[in-house]
């Protein structure tokens, strides 16, 4: 089979179970133009290496084209599309680890000052609407899955804005503080319509992509702001910073308790569920006695629970 039908198999495959599996197709699919019309018998380990190299240092994206490349030849082999896996066995390290950078209460303020001066007619994102995308990100702690917010996301009545399926195809509400909300009453009210409609849109009326909010935070980053850091993201990790400095750690310790105990009310209750389940399923059975067993008996004093359980021999009754 072509390589590139059996990575158009397996994205079916996992899109299928309900997964979004919309970066690993892309890198699938850059992984099938990096090897060529080939069959995916005919992949060697050598390409393989050079795909997942590229042309810089080894970062964590090498982790994750890895990761990707794993399931699929995982799903190959098993359908015997190939014979085996062609990944390298050795995973080198990363060079160097990304350390996150924490803005000061003066780069902050010239962060925002700032904004009006990257205004420009080719820009895609107008100044008013990117002040109010960072101060989401700073005031609400959230990544690029601002991004994705819609009118119908956001509850200034509530003080709480809906984030769908965004880490892990989770969906949570994150509370806003009473800054935040006065700040996008406005916003809001100007961009009321359509429910569906995206919260930021670009000078174009299109939601505001990832790229060109990071473009726009080159310009401001190297504009009046000039901060050391090229990472929207770090504005998210601001946020995290000055929760864990005002909140009491007696609160933190709390919470973390509070989570540890709900974990373990719902370990009980799935334990309790299995032991049901269990024991109708032991209910259905017929346990032969010791004597007809014979020579099988001698491993149910020796082995483990599972080697017991595997040499009782069982009738099902029909």
């Amino acid at each position: 089979m072509k390589l590139a039908d059996a990575v158009a198999r397996y994205v079916d495959h996992k899109q299928a179970m309900e997964m979004r599996f919309r970066t690993e197709a892309h890198t699938l699919r850059s992984f099938c133009r990096a090897m060529g019309d080939v069959a995916a018998r005919d992949v060697s380990a050598v390409d393989v290496v050079s795909f997942l190299a590229g042309h810089g240092p080894i970062t964590r994206f090498w982790e994750g084209k890895r990761s990707v490349l794993r399931g699929f030849y995982r799903f190959a082999v098993a359908c015997g599309f190939t014979d085996q896996s062609r990944l390298p066995q050795r995973v080198p390290k990363p060079q160097q680890a990304f350390v996150p950078y924490i803005y000061s209460g003066d780069e902050l303020r010239r962060l925002f000052d700032g904004i009006p001066a990257i205004n420009h007619p080719r820009s895609h994102i107008a100044p008013e609407t990117y002040r109010i995308l960072l101060l989401v990100l700073y005031g609400a702690g959230l990544r690029g899955e601002a991004l994705a917010l819609t009118l119908a996301d956001v509850d200034l009545g509530a003080g709480v804005l809906l984030i769908r399926e965004s880490k892990f195809y989770k969906t949570r509400f994150v509370p806003i503080g009473g800054d935040l909300g006065r700040v996008l009453i406005p916003y809001v009210e100007m961009r009321r319509g359509d429910a569906d409609a995206p919260l930021f849109l670009s000078r174009r009326g299109e939601a505001i992509t990832r790229q060109s909010a990071e473009k726009a935070f080159c310009r401001l980053r190297a504009g009046p702001a000039s901060c050391a850091t090229t990472e929207t993201h770090d504005i998210n990790r601001v946020c995290t910073t000055m929760v864990l400095m005002s909140t009491p750690a007696r609160n933190i310790w709390v919470a973390v308790l509070w989570r540890m105990v709900c974990g373990l009310i719902r370990f009980v209750a799935n334990a309790a569920n299995l032991v049901k389940s269990f024991a109708a399923w032991r209910s259905t059975m017929v346990w032969i006695p010791k004597r007809v067993i014979g020579w099988p008996w001698r491993f149910w004093n020796t082995g483990s629970v599972g080697d017991r359980l595997l040499m009782s021999l069982t009738i099902w009754r029909r």
